[in-house]
C-alpha cells in the first residue's frame, strides 16, 4: 500500500513546490493511457500549463504514463513540453520508472527526448543499477547506448557506497547484463562494497559455480590480489575443493596473466572508456574486433 502525504506537508518539508492535493484530469488520463482524452484536455491553454503539475506523490502526468508503459501518451506529452527529468518524492524520474517496469519503448522515447540516463542524483539508485539488478538486459543495452555512467549507482548508506551495476548483476547471476557492462567499460575493481571484499569475493560467497563470471572479470582486468576486511583472498574464504569458483580463482591467482589477455587490456585502455562504444566502427578484421570485446 502506497502512502500519500498531504501536498501541504510535502511543501512544508521543502520536497517540492509544484504539488496538488488531487489528481488533475491529465493525471487520471495519463494513468489510463487515454490518448484521445488527453488530446481533448490539451486543447485548452489552462490545461497545457498544467502539463508538469505533480500530484501528492510528486508524480507528473509524464511520470505516470511512463510507469504504465503508455508510449503514445509519453510521446504526446513530450511533444507538448513535458519535463522528461521531472521527479517524484522519491526522486524517481519517468525514465527510472520506465526501466523499473521494463517498458522498453518508453525508455527509448525518453532517452531520445533527452532524459538523463543516470536519473536524478538524489535518487537511491540509477536506472542502470535497477536494470542490472533485475536482469533487464534490453534496458541495460538501451541505457548504455544512451550514455549512462556504467559505474554509477547512487546506492549508499551514509558515506559508504554499497554496490555497482556490475557487482549487482554478478551477485544476481545475470551474465548477459554483466557481459554488456564489461564490454561497455565497467570498472571491474569498482566493488564499492570494499569492506567485504571484491566482486571475486561475492562470486565465491553467493554461488559456487560462477566460473564464467570470474573468467570475464579477470580478462577485464579485475585485481585478484585484493583481500577483504579479514585479510583473506577470494579463494581463501571457502574450501576450494568444494567450490569451483574459488578453485578457478586460485588457479589464476597462482599464474601470470597471459600475453593475449594483457594486450587486450592495454589496447582497451588506450582506446579509452568513452570511445569503447565505437570499437565496432574501427577498420579492423572481425576477429580482432571480437577479441577486443571479449567475444
Amino acid at each position: 500500500m502506497k502512502m500519500a502525504f498531504p501536498a501541504s506537508l510535502i511543501k512544508s518539508l521543502g520536497w517540492d513546490d509544484n504539488l496538488t492535493e488531487v489528481d488533475t484530469l491529465l493525471h487520471e488520463s495519463a494513468h489510463a493511457g487515454d490518448l484521445e482524452e488527453i488530446k481533448d484536455i490539451m486543447k485548452y491553454d489552462e490545461n497545457r500549463r498544467l502539463i508538469n503539475q505533480k500530484n501528492r506523490l510528486g508524480c507528473s502526468p509524464l511520470r505516470i504514463a511512463a510507469a504504465g508503459g503508455h508510449t503514445d501518451v509519453v510521446t504526446y506529452l513530450i511533444c507538448y513540453g513535458a519535463d522528461v527529468n521531472s521527479f517524484d518524492i522519491k526522486h524517481q524520474t519517468p525514465l527510472f520508472v520506465a526501466v523499473k517496469k521494463q517498458h522498453l519503448k518508453c525508455i527509448r522515447v525518453l532517452l531520445r527526448a533527452g532524459a538523463n540516463p543516470d536519473g536524478d542524483k538524489s535518487s537511491t539508485c540509477t536506472p542502470l543499477y535497477i536494470a542490472a539488478m533485475e536482469g533487464f538486459y534490453p534496458g541495460v543495452c538501451e541505457l548504455l547506448k544512451g550514455g549512462a555512467d556504467v559505474d554509477k549507482s547512487h546506492m549508499s548508506i551514509g558515506m559508504s557506497m554499497m554496490s555497482s551495476p556490475l557487482h549487482i548483476s554478478a551477485i544476481y547471476g545475470y551474465f548477459n547484463c554483466f557481459f554488456a557492462l564489461i564490454v561497455a567499460g565497467a570498472d571491474p575493481n569498482n566493488c564499492t562494497n570494499n569492506h567485504r571484499g571484491t566482486i571475486y569475493h561475492s562470486l565465491v560467497k553467493y554461488d559456487s559455480a560462477n566460473v564464467k563470471f570470474v573468467e570475464l572479470l579477470y580478462e577485464s582486468g579485475a585485481d585478484v590480489y585484493v583481500t577483504n576486511d579479514q585479510g583473506k583472498f577470494p579463494h581463501d574464504i571457502v574450501e576450494c575443493d568444494l567450490n569451483p569458483t574459488a578453485a578457478f580463482i586460485q588457479l589464476i591467482f597462482r599464474n601470470p596473466r597471459s600475453l593475449l589477455s594483457g594486450c587486450r587490456l592495454v589496447i582497451r585502455h588506450t582506446i579509452g572508456k568513452k570511445n569503447l562504444p565505437v570499437i565496432n566502427e574501427l577498420p579492423l578484421p572481425q576477429k580482432l574486433l571480437a577479441y577486443l570485446q571479449f567475444r
